[in-house]
């Protein structure tokens, strides 16, 4: 049905108006209260009343649409995210996440956390795999057994989990990216928001190797003090 023009809409306010008075006042307006109008005043509110629910049926339609083409292109951030994970590029994996998040809620789809954890399950794997493999390699081991001061042990073992921990190698790691790595070699979740306070030093949000190095070591630090002689 076709919605209704300014003049119906015109007509059907007055023949409302008239069957109200029509049970408020029947000796007024009962007479001119004819057989036509309330057969007008019928057809018009069937009118506007089927033009409203196809207009409310069209309105849920586009919804739908849009919904489902932001689902859509949630799941190909998805498919991206799992196949740069087979390719073991876990930093653009990591950098979609947020707009997936996102996109999926904007959808009104329940599929955002599951998403996530689809990517951050083999991410975790893939890091903890990176970190441990230098972190425990003949490399790493071979490197600070050359290493005669214990300051330059430090400096060096920190060295070493920074570039173990910077996986896209652009130099500079992310909070979450340094409490993951620290967490997987070991590290206590008081160790880790210790060596976290000291790090950022221009709070950029991301941690430079000088920084990490500077902070590493005040922790330890601050570690060896508490703990005693």
């Amino acid at each position: 049905a076709e919605p209704l023009s300014e003049q119906e809409q015109g007509t059907l306010s007055k023949l409302q108006t008239h069957k109200a008075g029509v049970k408020s006042d029947p000796s007024r307006f009962k007479a001119t209260w004819t057989k036509d109008k309330q057969e007008l005043l019928e057809k018009l509110e069937t009118r506007s009343d089927v033009s409203q629910k196809l207009a409310g049926m069209r309105e849920a339609l586009a919804k739908g649409n849009e919904q489902l083409a932001l689902k859509r292109e949630a799941d190909g951030m998805l498919r991206q995210g799992k196949q740069a994970l087979t390719k073991k590029h876990v930093a653009y994996s990591r950098t979609i996440i947020p707009t997936m998040r996102e996109t999926y809620l904007r959808s009104g789809f329940t599929r955002g956390e599951e998403a996530v954890k689809m990517l951050r399950e083999p991410m975790t794997t893939i890091a903890c795999t990176r970190v441990q493999a230098f972190w425990r390699g003949v490399q790493g081991r071979d490197r600070a057994s050359k290493v005669k001061w214990q300051k330059d042990k430090g400096r060096l073992e920190a060295s070493s989990l920074f570039h173990a921990l910077d996986q896209d190698h652009g130099g500079t790691l992310s909070r979450e990216e340094l409490s993951d790595g620290l967490a997987v070699v070991g590290y206590s979740q008081e160790e880790i928001e210790q060596v976290l306070s000291n790090l950022d030093a221009d709070g950029d949000g991301e941690i430079t190797e000088q920084e990490f190095i500077d902070g590493f070591r005040e922790a330890l630090s601050d570690k060896k003090q508490a703990s005693g002689p």
